[in-house]
C-alpha cells in the first residue's frame, strides 16, 4: 500500500528526510527547554526516537497542584495560548454541561426507581382492588345520598375527607369518577339542584392528592421525621377545610346559573 506519506517521503530522499529529522529534533529540543524551564519538571531520560522527549514531574511538585497551575505555567512559557487557550475554556465549559446533565439524568433515574415508580405500583394495587372487589361503587352509591342539599354536602365533604379514608380513596380516582356520575345524572334528572354542582365539585375533590403526601414529601428529600409529621397534618388540614371548600363553592355559585 502506498499512502501519500510514503510518497512524500520517497520525494524528499535520504538527505531531505535527514534535515526534516533535525528540524523535528530541534523543534522538540526548544519545546523540551520550555517544559524543563517549569520548576519541578526536569528530563526523565533521553528517548530513542527523535520527534519525542520524556518528561517527569517531581513528587513535591505534584502534591497541591491542579489542572489549572499546570496551564498557568504554560502560559508563562509561551508554550500555551492564543487557540489552544480558547480550545481550553471551550474544552472546560462543556465539560460542565456534561456533567451537569449527567449528575442530572443519574438523580432524575434514582428518584424515578426509588420513589416514583414504588408508588405508581400501590397506586395500581389500591385502583384494582377498589375497583374488582366493587367497594369503590358501594362507596359511591352510599355516599350519594347526602348530595340532595348543601348540609348533605358538607357532610359527604366530612366523610370523605377522614384522613384513614382519604388516602384509600384517592388512587386512581375511581371513587370520584363514579361519584360525580351519580352527581351529574341527579342533577340532569332534576333531583339536585343545578346550584349545588359547584360545591358538589369541591366535595369531591377534598380526597385529590391525599394518597400523594407521602411521595411529595420523598422527592422533596424531607427528613423522615418532616415526612412523619407532614402526612398527618397534611390529611387533618384536608379533612378541616373540605367543609370550609363546599361553603366557599356554594358562596361562588350564587347567581351562577339562571
Amino acid at each position: 500500500m502506498v499512502t501519500a506519506a510514503t510518497q512524500y517521503m520517497s520525494l524528499l530522499g535520504p538527505q531531505g528526510l535527514a534535515k526534516v529529522a533535525a528540524n523535528s529534533h530541534a523543534n522538540i529540543e526548544a519545546l523540551a527547554d520550555k517544559l524543563a524551564a517549569i520548576p519541578g519538571v526536569t528530563r526523565a531520560f533521553a528517548s530513542p526516537f527523535f520527534h519525542e522527549v520524556v518528561l517527569k514531574l517531581n513528587d513535591d511538585t505534584l502534591k497541591g497542584t491542579s489542572a489549572r497551575d499546570v496551564l498557568r505555567a504554560l502560559r508563562a512559557q509561551g508554550i500555551l495560548g492564543g487557540l489552544a487557550l480558547v480550545m481550553e475554556k471551550i474544552g472546560r465549559v462543556i465539560g460542565k454541561i456534561v456533567g451537569a446533565f449527567f449528575a442530572g439524568g443519574r438523580q432524575a433515574v434514582n428518584m424515578l426507581v426509588t420513589n416514583i415508580l414504588p408508588f405508581l405500583i400501590f397506586l395500581s394495587f389500591i385502583q384494582g382492588v377498589m375497583t374488582s372487589t366493587g367497594f369503590g361503587n358501594w362507596i359511591a352509591n352510599g355516599l350519594s345520598v347526602f348530595t340532595g342539599s348543601l348540609i348533605g354536602i358538607v357532610l359527604f365533604a366530612l366523610i370523605i375527607g377522614i384522613p384513614v379514608l382519604s388516602p384509600l380513596l384517592g388512587p386512581g380516582a375511581a371513587v370520584q369518577s363514579v361519584l360525580g356520575t351519580l352527581i351529574g345524572a341527579q342533577i340532569a334528572a332534576g333531583i339536585v339542584p343545578l346550584s349545588l354542582a359547584l360545591p358538589a365539585l369541591f366535595a369531591i375533590s377534598v380526597v385529590d392528592g391525599a394518597d400523594f403526601i407521602p411521595v411529595a414529601c420523598s422527592l422533596g428529600e424531607a427528613e423522615p421525621e418532616t415526612a412523619r409529621v407532614a402526612v398527618p397534618a397534611v390529611l387533618f388540614s384536608r379533612f378541616i377545610t373540605a367543609p370550609l371548600a363546599v361553603l366557599i363553592g356554594a358562596l361562588f355559585s350564587i347567581g351562577l346559573f339562571k
